[in-house]
């Protein structure tokens, strides 16, 4: 994939990983900082992580996870990212045409009937 040797460019690899630090700085301000923007900021986050994701698969193929050096933190980030995209795409839809049922609305709900207004929520990415 001649067309994509851009992905293995030094300038690539540096926006990615002020990406990636970013998306740590982020997560951190988020248990913090109370704001609807946090929803469009984690799927504009998720779309560059599914998008990195994608072209190295194109242009690396299967060598993407048989890398001597990287093989094993790139099936962890292959993992890290399926999960966001399932957790924060599939399954909203899934739940939306009635596929799997939400449980997890129907947990909070009633534990929010038994507990004093206290919350816990778990994020992905």
């Amino acid at each position: 994939s001649s067309g994509l040797a851009w992905v293995d460019s030094g300038i690539f690899q540096g926006i990615s990983g002020i990406v990636i630090c970013s998306n740590a700085i982020l997560i951190g301000l988020e248990t913090d900082l109370d704001s609807a923007l946090w929803f469009y900021v984690d799927q504009l986050l998720l779309c560059f992580f599914a998008f990195e994701l994608l072209v190295r698969l194109l242009r690396h193929g299967m060598q993407f996870f048989q890398n001597e050096e990287d093989g094993m933190w790139n099936f962890f980030d292959f993992a890290i990212v399926c999960s966001g995209v399932f957790d924060q795409w599939a399954l909203p839809i899934l739940e939306k045409i009635g596929i799997f049922g939400s449980s997890a609305s129907h947990h909070k709900e009633d534990s929010e009937e038994n507990n004093s207004g206290g919350s816990t929520s778990v994020y992905f990415l």
